[in-house]
């Protein structure tokens, strides 16, 4: 879809959360956004609804840390509805202090979301290709699992599984307190464990 208006969209799920409050109470229901960043026009249309306040929101690991969600316009809505996203740890110490910092001074705030998984992934695309030997898709594809096996990057292990994702991945929890983002806790992927912080 690309559109920035989301009023009739917004619309519709005010109907259909009203509906699943009416019937499974309003704290059993919740709105899981995913999207990237119409959520900010998202947010705004859906806040003209009552319903749409009153319930949890959860986002994906694209809206975390989205400095566009704690403007003036939407802060007051996400604050409200205790938005909460998740996004994998980074762990890696040096790397991911190093990116981390470079963001930092470089743009004056936090990186979002993507910013040490994407330093990762460039390692280890190239470094698949000097393994390869090759910038060819099937020989680089076919040597990634091994090179990432070997890589601790920014986000710390990168080993992945058979369906090509983090093999063992723990991830923090996110959302907007006092107006601005904050870490309010982790999944410890190990232990499976819950830790939330003071503030979660």
């Amino acid at each position: 879809m690309n559109t920035d208006e989301f009023s009739e969209q917004a619309k519709d799920l005010a109907g259909r959360m009203q509906g699943y409050a009416d019937e499974y109470g309003i704290e059993n229901v919740a709105v899981l956004y995913i999207g990237f960043g119409e959520i900010v026009k998202f947010v705004e249309a859906a806040s003209s609804h009552e319903i749409l306040g009153d319930v949890r929101w959860f986002g994906t690991d694209s809206n975390t840390n989205d400095v566009a969600l704690v403007k003036d316009s939407t802060v007051a809505f996400i604050e409200n509805t205790q938005f909460t996203t998740v996004q994998v740890s980074a762990s890696g110490e040096s790397a991911f202090n190093k990116v981390r910092d470079y963001v930092k001074e470089n743009l004056g705030r936090e990186p979002n979301s993507f910013a040490h998984s994407t330093y990762d992934t460039i390692w280890l695309i190239g470094l698949a290709m000097l393994e390869a030997q090759s910038q060819e898709a099937g020989p680089v594809a076919a040597v990634l699992p091994a090179v990432a096996a070997k890589y601790e990057g920014a986000i710390g292990s990168t080993v992945l599984n058979d369906a090509g994702d983090l093999a063992d991945a723990d991830y923090s929890i996110w959302g907007v307190r006092d107006g601005e983002w904050k870490r309010l806790g982790n999944f410890d992927y190990k232990d499976r464990i819950i830790a939330l912080d003071e503030s979660g």
